[in-house]
């Protein structure tokens, strides 16, 4: 029988056809049962790990979300706190250079009295 008849006769034939179970009894026997309960609970197995890895996943995605925020958060604290010491340095200097401002001038002052008394 050529490949094209046998895979046209497999297509008529349901999976639960009656008489393709019985030849199928009698040429394997008891091994066909055993290898249909073995893929049976392999394909239950892989079933069973792959809805784990995807709590396990969604676990993982779930605390990677939460860092994410918690640095979010971490770094726009410090942001903040770096942003108000800047602007903190900014008015130190600011007034310093005010004061110095003031201080030159009066140096200016003592060293044009000097000037005038000499």
């Amino acid at each position: 029988m050529s490949k094209q008849a046998k895979t046209t006769e497999e297509n008529n034939m349901s999976p639960e056809d009656p008489k393709l179970a019985a030849i199928k009894e009698i040429i394997f026997g008891e091994n066909i049962k055993e290898y249909d309960q073995e893929f049976r609970s392999l394909h239950a197995l892989v079933d069973e790990q792959r809805k784990d890895f995807q709590e396990k996943i969604n676990l993982l995605k779930k605390d990677l979300n939460e860092l994410i925020t918690e640095t979010k958060n971490d770094f726009s604290k410090q942001i903040g706190a770096l942003k108000n010491e800047a602007f903190d340095k900014l008015n130190q200097l600011g007034a310093e250079k005010e004061q110095d401002k003031q201080a030159l001038g009066d140096m200016l002052i003592e060293v044009g009295k000097k000037l005038k008394s000499e």
